[in-house]
């Protein structure tokens, strides 16, 4: 009995925990009472609702690439707005020094 975690799962598997929402990320591999490897997600990081539950490993591997692909998604999607964000942020502040500008000057928009 052999099992090959694909190259693919491994990079997520090193990658994932470097970020701190994912820090928990862990697979769970033994054999079940049929003498099958499954593989598990204990506290559903990656199996949401079915976590727990004993995945043959391709069906798990399938599991964990679509979250994967999910959570990449989310968090291109979390650094985009921050990037908006801080764009916000300078623009309001070039927007202040307009109006005490405006104001010392007394213009009147």
């Amino acid at each position: 009995m052999q099992l090959e975690i694909p190259s693919d799962i491994m990079d997520i598997m090193r990658v994932a925990p470097e970020y701190a929402e994912y820090v928990e990320f862990d697979i769970s591999i033994g054999v079940d009472a049929k003498g099958q490897i499954v593989v598990r997600d204990m506290i559903g990081v990656w199996a949401d609702a079915d976590y727990a539950k004993d995945f043959l490993p391709d069906q798990a591997w399938n599991i964990i690439r679509k979250w994967w692909a999910n959570e990449q998604e989310g968090l291109a999607a979390k650094e985009e707005k921050a990037n908006i964000q801080k764009q916000i942020e300078a623009l309001q502040a070039q927007l202040e020094g307009l109006e005490n500008t405006a104001k010392k000057r007394k213009w009147f928009w």
